[in-house]
């Protein structure tokens, strides 16, 4: 494989395989993008390869959301704008408007479970403002609340699987495959994805 192509694909193990953070997921796809577009230029890496793994570049890390969200400084925005860059490659799909209402509805979740959260931590943070003596020698109620130390955590961890599970659907439902990219040329996408996936070990 072309040296420098190669070098592309060994970035890309920053966003699949180091997601330790919402940011780090985000600003791993600014850097990849801009060392892409740099390399445009290039002309032994036809564009159409360099925009096929940009697009697979982007799938992997929309595709390990299950992994950032289990991440506790997780942010909305950040994963809000992996949404964004994701809708801009709708019309390759057969049926764009699934790809918008699928995105849409994955952002109105998750505004709903920070909402959630949110709630939890000033419950959490009523409970902490009571006496010491009068709330924590209270051992019933401590059991009963319990559960609120880790309500968050199951929240993040639930949207993930929910969110992996709605776009693993968009990518696999029959005739919902990606139709083509750019010149018709879908398979090399997917020949991207399963190079990305048989290859990692030998690049690193």
């Amino acid at each position: 494989m072309n040296e420098k192509l190669t070098d592309l694909y060994r970035k890309l193990s920053l966003i699949t395989h180091t997601i330790e953070s919402a940011e780090d997921c985000y600003v791993n796809f600014q850097i990849l993008e801009e060392t892409i577009n740099a390399k445009m230029k290039i002309t032994e890496i036809s564009n159409v390869s360099l925009n096929t793994f940009k697009f697979a570049c982007l799938y992997q890390a929309i595709m390990n959301l299950s992994k950032v969200f289990a991440d506790k400084n997780r942010s909305s925005y950040t994963i809000s704008k992996l949404f964004d860059e994701f809708i801009k490659y709708k019309n390759e799909f057969y049926n764009s408007n699934l790809v918008e209402n699928t995105i849409s509805d994955l952002k109105n979740r998750l505004n709903e479970y920070d909402e959630s959260i949110s709630r939890l931590k000033q419950r959490r943070n009523k409970m902490y403002a009571h006496n010491d003596k009068e709330y924590f020698g209270d051992k019933d109620k401590i059991v009963r609340e319990l559960p609120l130390f880790f309500a968050d955590k199951e929240c993040l961890i639930d949207y993930g699987k929910f969110a992996t599970n709605k776009l693993r659907d968009l990518f696999n439902r029959p005739g919902q495959r990606i139709s083509h990219y750019l010149y018709g040329n879908n398979q090399d996408f997917y020949n991207t994805i399963e190079f990305i996936e048989n290859n990692y070990k030998k690049l690193n």
